[in-house]
Parts: C-alpha cells; structure tokens; sequence
C-alpha cells in the first residue's frame, strides 16, 4: 500500500492538487510511486546535506571523491512553478491561487463575525 506521506508529496507536486483524492493514487502503478518517494527523499537529503554545509563549511564526501550536493536547476517553485529555486525561496509574489484560497477563509471568518454581530444587536 502508498503510504500517507508519499501520497501527499504525489499530490502537492501536482499543480492542480486539490483535485486528486488518495483514492486516485491507489491506482498509480506502484513502481511511479516508488520513484516518486526516492525522489522525494533524495531532496529531502540533499537539503539536509546543504543546510550542514552551510553551517560548518564541511563538504560531506561519498566513496571518497564524490560529493553530496543538490541540484536545484531540476527543482519547481510551488508558487510560481518556474524552475531552480523553492517555494519559500521565491522572490514572485505569492501565486493568486493561494490569495484567493486564503482571502476565501478570511472572508468567511469575517462574515460569521459580522452575523453574530448583527444577531446580537
């Protein structure tokens, strides 16, 4: 079976996540799936290995001679999805999908809030 985490890394690397449900990546070939958390984690260790360069300047060397680093001209921004940076690195201003699902949110907190007002009143 897909594990939880795994379904969620499919599922936020899809731009149009919310659409997919976790019913729907139980029928994604299981091999796919597979490749997805290998790279999943291989960017996760990667990011680990360059935070701990960039705190103590040691490169961490493999077998020797080759050294563990993180190619981010493959990685895709999550908000402006161009390619070579991360989401949190991003300088574009937040994408307009998220302002909405945000404003959305605030404006229906807000809307309850002036209910109970006019209710009271």
């Amino acid at each position: 079976t897909i594990s939880q985490d795994t379904a969620n890394a499919f599922i936020a690397s899809q731009s149009n996540g919310s659409q997919i449900k976790f019913e729907d990546i139980n029928q994604i070939d299981e091999d796919d799936i597979e490749e997805i958390d290998i790279k999943w984690n291989m960017a996760l260790l990667s990011m680990r290995a360059d935070k701990f360069w960039k705190r103590t300047r040691k490169k961490i060397s493999i077998q020797g001679s080759d050294v563990a680093g993180f190619d981010k001209s493959k990685v895709e921004c999550f908000n402006c999805y161009k390619m070579g940076h991360f989401a949190r690195e991003c300088r574009a201003p937040r994408s307009q999908e998220r302002v909405r699902k945000e404003s959305y949110r605030q404006g229906s907190k807000a809307e309850e809030k002036s209910s109970k007002a006019l209710m009271a009143i």
